[in-house]
């Protein structure tokens, strides 16, 4: 009877109801259960959605179902977590072990560890990921507190004047397993030594080479010793002392040049190997020629012109030569090539015929983003020299070359001398004055000459491609250098319009006064320039 007769409910009762399914199929709809996972369970709420007699066990199963899905986002969510918690730890034992590796450190063992890790990764097996990746970030860790750096120098005995300085390639080498730090040299009394700042880091098995000036008083075996100090990465200290015997005897010196030759008039230096055909220029104490190697190279020559006037000595030029010869090896890009130089029957240099002529030429129909195209390629050849011991010191719009593809590149390195060779007081100012930093002027008040003088030398050459002239040039010797000492100069943008104000602050401190004040390093001011140049 029960079976077949139908239930009744008053119209409240029955509204009620159907409401309650209404509701019940909204939330279920809400629910976005994952079919592939909830699907039997669905179907069958969804089957009595239109049973009013059926209302209670939708309630029932719905929440029965909305807890099942609960459960499983919560689980995802778990696993998503392990998950992300595992690749970080992954992650951190990579770069454990690249620092170690990049220090020169076998780490073997932690390599195996990660190896596994990332294997288990894959099966998803999150926690024992995470202990394999923690353990072998440990032991890479591990092996770069407790190795430790050994730093050694290397120096060339050989071939020493009493009373002459001479600029010699010092060979600091880190032997140990580990990253030396604040490296610092001490010379002994009997040998005057110039030498660059300390090596803020030198990884295990690296060899950096500093350019220093030697000049030993006296002839014969000259004792040297170099106190060689420096600290690990947990800051402990180490240090030690080694001892060179230089052999110091009396040189020959090459001094003719042209003039000594006694050429006429109109007439062209003769070279062997090479065929002279026009001068082309003339520097501050040299001439340069086009001509033609022995191959048919269209090549130039520099070739002195000292005169009884002249400041500049011969062999000035030789170390010139040198000098560019060693950075023409590195194959730098922005730096004129030099291909060959010798001494007979006077000094001459034959390099990179630059076609495209000076920037100074180009100065007047650059854009402002040309200009800090051209000042960055610039500060890549300066760093590079700068990280092998070489300063320019002459950089000016007529120093700066283009070949027949436009590529500008960095001439003239007759100024360009060791570091701190190139601080003697002795030698007196040499260089364009509008271009010269404080400390070429002005040693005993704003320090020596080093590699933050290129830096100001730069940032004067950018003030002037973007504003057309130069803050301190036009006036009197006298007044200028006051000028360059005391005055700032006023920010580029007053003088154009069109250069950013980010761009001020960086060429005002490129050319600040104090040393100490401008940017560091060649390659901090070229991040800046870089910064900039994104925003044009």
């Amino acid at each position: 009877m029960a079976g077949s007769e139908k239930q009744e409910w008053s119209h409240k009762e029955l509204k009620a109801r159907i409401d309650r399914l209404k509701k019940a199929e909204k939330e279920l709809g809400e629910l976005n259960a994952p079919r592939d996972v909830f699907g039997t369970e669905t179907e069958s709420i969804r089957a009595k959605l239109k049973s009013v007699p059926q209302v209670e066990e939708v309630e029932q199963e719905l929440e029965a179902l909305k807890q099942k899905v609960a459960k499983y986002q919560a689980s995802l969510r778990e696993t998503a977590t392990a998950e992300e918690r595992a690749r970080r730890a992954l992650e951190t034992a990579a770069i454990e072990i690249e620092g170690a590796n990049s220090s020169g450190l076998e780490v073997s063992e932690a390599e195996e560890l990660l190896a596994q890790a990332r294997d288990v990764l894959n099966r998803k097996d999150y926690r024992l990921a995470v202990g394999y990746a923690t353990r072998a970030a440990d032991l890479a860790a591990q092996a770069r507190r407790t190795a430790k750096p050994q730093v050694i120098v290397e120096l060339d005995v050989e071939n020493y004047s009493p009373g002459e300085w001479k600029a010699v390639d010092l060979g600091v080498v880190n032997q140990g397993k580990a990253q030396a730090q604040a490296v610092e040299l001490r010379f002994s009394p009997e040998v005057e030594v110039k030498w660059l700042a300390p090596i803020a880091r030198l990884d295990a098995g690296a060899r950096e080479v500093l350019k220093i000036g030697l000049k030993p008083r006296d002839a014969g075996d000259i004792p040297l010793d170099v106190e060689v100090s420096y600290k690990d990465m947990a800051g402990r200290g180490y240090s030690g002392v080694q001892r060179f015997w230089l052999k110091v005897s009396k040189a020959l010196k090459v001094e003719q040049t042209v003039a000594d030759v006694g050429l006429g008039v109109g007439l062209l230096p003769q070279l062997e190997n090479y065929t002279l055909e026009r001068k082309i220029g003339s520097g501050g104490f040299a001439d340069v020629y086009l001509g033609q190697d022995k191959e048919g190279q269209t090549v130039a020559l520099k070739i002195p012109r000292l005169s009884q006037y002249e400041t500049i000595e011969a062999k000035d030029f030789l170390s010139e030569a040198e000098l560019w010869s060693k950075l023409s090896k590195l194959k730098e890009p922005y730096i004129v090539e030099l291909y060959e130089y010798g001494t007979a029957p006077y000094p001459w240099i034959a390099m990179e015929y630059m076609e495209g002529g000076a920037l100074r030429e180009r100065m007047d129909r650059l854009e402002c983003k040309d200009c800090l195209e051209i000042a960055m390629k610039l500060m890549e050849a300066l760093h590079s020299a700068h990280h092998h011991g070489v300063i320019h010191r002459d950089i000016k719009p007529e120093n700066v070359l283009f070949d027949n593809q436009n590529t500008p590149k960095l001439t003239d390195w007759g100024l360009g001398k060791v570091l701190l060779d190139a601080s003697r007081s002795s030698i007196g100012f040499r260089g364009t004055l509008a271009y010269s930093a404080p400390e070429q002027l002005a040693g005993s008040r704003f320090g020596i000459v080093d590699w933050r003088t290129d830096i100001y030398q730069m940032g004067m050459l950018v003030y002037e491609l973007l504003t057309g002239q130069l803050p301190f040039a036009g006036a009197e010797a006298g007044t200028a250098i006051t000028r360059i000492l005391n005055d700032p100069p006023p920010p580029p943008s007053e003088l154009n319009s069109q250069v950013p104000h980010e761009l001020d602050s960086a060429v005002l401190r490129a050319t600040a006064k104090r040393k100490e004040d401008r940017f560091q390093s060649m390659d901090a001011f070229m991040d800046c320039l870089k910064e900039v140049l994104k925003g044009l």
